[in-house]
């Protein structure tokens, strides 16, 4: 199908094929086509994918990892100020993380072994003389080091934002946020103050939202009507009860999640005076 389709040639030597879901390769079809069969992960485009995302998360980080912390050690032998070791980690280091962050979240320990190889860099495996919140803060702020992670995730909400910008990722995001508290919303997803412990939704997109949360008292909607009526009921820090944000499953099941759902719209001139 893939040849018929694309008039291109399957290079049988290299390729590998990997099953999803509850799809199987059948002896025959093993013959037929002459592929090597992947059972748990398979190297794609740079990047490990498959069904255990622990192998995966081992072999697209590990190496990583390990290769920062190499070359960390190798500018240690070089006198540089603070600012100029926070450029080398800004220019040279973080950016062999962006590719797979594209495509990929970043598991907890290695952030963590990522953050402390960095700091104990920046400090040159001396004593702290800064807290480390005040080095990550904007420079305006005393910070020499701008946490990117976000920005970079941000970036990216940006375009699913921009209605000119056309690319598959964006219906598979969106298929992902109508899962969300099955509200079956869009981008009135952006309106809410998420729970942080959302299961239905893949890492990358939570440091999406995480991002936009860091920024939301900073940030100003131009709200029409028709966006009013968008607003979501519930996680809505613009809609309270008791001065609290409130989740109710029971208006959920019943498909009442925004305020146009409780809501009753007058048009001018549909009725006569006299109510005929």
């Amino acid at each position: 199908m893939y040849e018929a389709s694309s008039g291109a040639k399957i290079n049988r030597q290299k390729s590998e094929i990997l099953p999803t879901g509850k799809g199987r390769i059948a002896d025959n079809e093993k013959n037929k086509y002459n592929l090597q069969v992947c059972e748990n992960y398979i190297l794609l485009l740079g990047v490990y994918v498959g069904k255990d995302k622990t192998v995966c998360d081992h072999l697209n980080w590990s190496g990583k990892v390990s290769k920062i912390k190499s070359l960390l050690n190798m500018w240690m032998q070089r006198q540089l100020t603070i600012q100029g070791r926070v450029n080398v980690i800004s220019s040279l280091f973080m950016s062999r993380l962006w590719y797979s962050l594209f495509v990929t979240s970043m598991p907890d320990q290695v952030l963590r072994d990522i953050k402390t190889a960095c700091v104990s860099f920046v400090w040159n495996n001396g004593a702290h003389l800064v807290k480390y919140n005040t080095i990550i803060d904007q420079k305006c702020n005393g910070g020499t080091i701008e946490s990117k992670m976000y920005a970079f995730r941000l970036k990216f909400l940006a375009r699913f934002l921009d209605k000119n910008y056309k690319v598959l990722w964006k219906s598979t995001f969106k298929y992902f946020i109508s899962k969300i508290l099955n509200m079956n919303l869009s981008e009135e997803i952006l309106f809410m103050s998420l729970p942080e412990n959302l299961k239905c939704i893949p890492n990358v997109y939570k440091e999406m939202f995480k991002g936009f949360d860091l920024l939301r008292d900073d940030i100003e909607f131009d709200l029409s009507t028709e966006n009013v009526y968008d607003q979501p009921l519930f996680c809505n820090p613009n809609v309270l009860f008791d001065e609290k944000t409130v989740i109710w499953y029971d208006f959920i099941n019943a498909g009442i999640v925004q305020v146009k759902d409780i809501s009753y719209e007058v048009v001018e001139s549909f009725f006569t005076r006299n109510g005929s």
